[in-house]
């Protein structure tokens, strides 16, 4: 396994190395209590015939996950918490350290299955045209105490009668070939979501296609979307911030596509507001709110009876509105940058 080493706490520069097969690029925040068992999943799905390495890319961690991440033979880096600091942010620094020819991303806090780094080579190897490809995603949620509350098995519903599936874009845990991103260029680290649509809009514009096969690739770990919490926490964590990808994608001249990939939602709500704000304009001028109330009246309880839980729907509504405020918010205030403008120098834990 090629694992370089380097002096502590040092500033890192992109460096170019001897190419070696796959780069691992693991990233994560205060994440003591799963990277070990991340890590040792990465290391027990190594394919044992190939030269390989692994590299960690901490986002400024404030506990002990750095710490324990060093007792394995990898490198690690770690971001200044100077810089704007994400996921996107992460994989650009580990794929500017890396070597390989493969590029597997993993986020810390999930689980690999064993044979997935194998096929998913296999099918790199067998197919030129391919830029990236990922495979079944089992979603796990976690309550705050870190028991797993609900399973999502199978996340994005493959079937084994389609063993391969053409994708219009993958998610953060997947491997991408070196090539297609010299050539489209990696991860935005500016973005704070949708970074993954908008890296495969790049790719697919150079020339590659997408894929998930029929394989066992992860199990991830997440607290519960569908709560006020956590609502809340990713608006304000800027998980949202949709409009800023937005003003990226326009720029790069994919902005259209991903209107209608990522941002239908938005859309809809935002004609749903307009189209009940129209109502009660109207039902105002035509002295009509007795019938518009009943009627919302009546939808309420035809909405009661058929989902019985009225606090999903609360729920749901607060999470749209969040999303389009945020999205809307982040288009107006964004600047975008060039990928260069993000600072390199990470610092070199080992």
């Amino acid at each position: 396994m090629c694992a370089g080493g380097a002096c502590s706490a040092s500033a890192a520069q992109p460096t170019k190395y001897i190419m070696c097969i796959i780069s691992i690029i693991v990233i994560g925040r205060n994440e003591a209590q799963r990277i070990e068992r991340c890590l040792r999943s990465v290391f027990a799905s190594l394919p044992s015939h190939e030269e390989c390495e692994v590299i960690y890319v901490d986002s400024a961690s404030e506990d002990d996950t750095v710490a324990i991440a060093s007792r394995f033979p990898i490198r690690i880096l770690q971001l200044r918490k100077s810089w704007k600091l994400s996921p996107s942010a992460g994989r650009y620094i580990g794929y500017q350290h890396a070597r390989g020819k493969y590029l597997l991303f993993v986020d810390g806090d999930s689980l690999l299955f064993k044979r997935w780094m194998n096929k998913a080579c296999e099918f790199l190897d067998n197919n030129p045209a391919c830029g990236g490809v990922a495979g079944i995603m089992h979603q796990a949620y976690l309550s705050r105490k870190g028991n797993c509350i609900a399973v999502a098995k199978n996340y994005f519903s493959q079937t084994s009668t389609e063993s391969v599936r053409a994708a219009v874009s993958l998610s953060g845990i997947a491997m991408y070939r070196r090539e297609a991103m010299e050539k489209a260029g990696t991860f935005n680290p500016f973005l704070t979501t949708g970074e993954e649509c908008e890296l495969a809009l790049r790719i697919q514009d150079a020339g590659y296609s997408l894929a998930r096969i029929y394989e066992p690739m992860c199990v991830t770990y997440s607290s519960p979307r569908e709560t006020v919490g956590e609502i809340m926490r990713r608006s304000r964590s800027k998980l949202y911030d949709y409009g800023t990808t937005l003003r990226y994608c326009l720029k790069n001249g994919c902005g259209l596509r991903f209107s209608i990939e990522q941002m239908s939602f938005v859309y809809v709500f935002v004609a749903f507001i307009a189209a009940a704000l129209g109502a009660v304009a109207t039902a105002i001028l035509t002295h009509t709110v007795w019938l518009l109330a009943g009627t919302v009246l009546l939808a309420v309880v035809c909405v009661a009876f058929k989902v019985r839980n009225l606090r999903q729907v609360g729920i749901s509504l607060l999470k749209r509105t969040m999303v389009t405020y945020c999205t809307f918010l982040s288009f107006v205030t964004a600047r975008p940058l060039p990928v260069e403008a993000y600072p390199t120098d990470a610092v070199i834990v080992k």
